[in-house]
């Protein structure tokens, strides 16, 4: 029915809160550090939850192909960018 039918074992730890916080700030400031192209389709697409169709059009970019080229690029280098800052 989409509600827990047990909570996570870390749901009230300070010390869970405090890192997901840490990782969150991470992540905020490596989104903010991507191209710029990277940037908007990675946030319309990954947070706003624009369909990869749409954001075709609304970008202008001329093939499904290229979105998820774009995509894996900018996933990749978060991913880079939160090991190096995260430190693993």
């Amino acid at each position: 029915t989409g509600h827990w039918q047990q909570a996570p074992a870390h749901w009230q730890e300070p010390a869970f809160i405090a890192e997901n916080a840490e990782l969150g700030a991470i992540m905020t400031t490596c989104i903010e550090h991507l191209p710029e192209k990277y940037r908007t389709v990675f946030v319309l697409r990954e947070l706003d939850g624009v369909p990869s169709e749409a954001l075709l059009g609304m970008l202008g970019i001329s093939s499904a192909n290229n979105l998820w080229v774009m995509l894996s690029r900018a996933r990749e280098r978060l991913r880079a960018c939160v090991e190096r800052a995260w430190g693993h």
